[in-house]
This record gives structure tokens, C-alpha cells and sequence, in this order.
């Protein structure tokens, strides 16, 4: 190397103090910030008959009956360990939303770029749950809290963890992606 001569690495910009943490066997995994309950926001859009996207608190939540399951996760051939799960059944926000006719696919964001999308008929028919305690405390921020998604007859990487966003297509699309940072 020519003295002077600096790489791309040394130009960068350090990244944000997250936590480091392991997933799975898919390497390191950087956590996005830690957010309060106070903080955090869920973004639905493309419901079709909204023209705002429309948002949801953790105290809104708050306003729906809640429901227990216990299961593992389990994601990419490995078994999770069993917790018991309490949240907010999703199909009880759905419905008061009004989803309109022809909707197919709905796509859930996570805060860390990982997203899954799932047939709308499944969020209804696989009892998925906006979980905010696991093993009766407060869903810790490694496990995806303070809000995370749980769809417990699927696998591991339908259940977004740091939930963020869920938009509403038309076009029934399957598939999801990881986003190594």
C-alpha cells in the first residue's frame, strides 16, 4: 500500500453503538437502537380505502383483548427455544382497519431492513400477534421489543422482529429477505 494511500474502510464512518449479537447461523447481526414503548410507531398503508397511512401506538394497543401462546420459533431448519407469548391478535387491528376488496399480500417491515411478506388470508387464519411480553415480561429488545410479530404456525422469519411497517398490495407476493448489517 502507498504510504498516504487510505482504504474505504478507514474513510468510513463508524457505525451507530448498537449491540452485536448472533442469529441464528447466519453470522452477526447488528440490532437497530433500542426504542422506548412511548416511541414506537407501526405504519399501516395501502389498505385501500385509507389515503394517509394510518398509525398505531403501543397505548392503542393497549385497547384490544390480549391472548397467550406458547411456541418456538423455529427459522431455517434450527428449533428456538418454547416461550409463552402475550399480545394483541393482529386480526383485531385488521378488521377495524377495513381492509378493502381485492387486497392480497401484506408486507412487514422491521426496523433492522428485514421484511416478510405473507398472504393477507394467513395474517387472519395463523393467529399472527403483535407481541409485547414474553415469559411474562416486557418483550426485551433482543427478542425484537418493545413490538414484535409473532405468526406461530409459520416459520421464524414470517415473525418480524422490530416491527415498523405493513403495507397492503393488490398482488399476492410471497417471499422475504434479511438484511446482514
Amino acid at each position: 500500500m502507498k504510504q498516504g494511500h487510505q482504504t474505504h474502510n478507514q474513510n468510513r464512518t463508524p457505525p451507530p453503538k448498537t449491540e452485536e449479537v448472533h442469529h441464528h447461523h447466519r453470522g452477526p447481526q447488528i440490532l437497530p437502537p433500542k426504542l422506548r414503548r412511548v416511541d414506537w410507531l407501526l405504519t399501516i398503508s395501502g389498505c385501500g380505502r385509507c389515503r394517509r397511512p394510518h398509525v398505531i401506538r403501543v397505548a392503542d394497543l393497549e385497547a384490544f383483548p390480549r391472548v397467550r401462546c406458547a411456541t418456538a420459533l423455529r427459522c431455517a431448519g434450527q428449533k428456538g427455544e418454547r416461550a409463552r407469548w402475550e399480545g394483541i391478535p393482529l386480526r383485531l387491528i385488521l378488521r377495524r382497519g377495513h381492509l378493502a376488496g381485492g387486497i392480497q399480500s401484506a408486507i412487514l417491515y422491521g426496523r433492522d431492513g428485514h421484511w416478510s411478506a405473507i398472504p393477507v388470508r394467513d395474517l387472519f387464519t395463523l393467529n399472527a400477534i403483535f407481541v409485547t411480553q414474553k415469559n411474562g415480561k416486557a418483550l426485551g429488545h433482543r427478542d425484537g421489543g418493545p413490538v414484535r410479530l409473532i405468526v406461530p404456525e409459520e416459520k421464524g422469519w414470517k415473525s418480524v422482529k422490530w416491527i415498523s411497517r405493513i403495507t397492503f398490495t393488490k398482488r399476492l407476493r410471497r417471499g422475504h429477505r434479511h438484511k446482514m448489517t
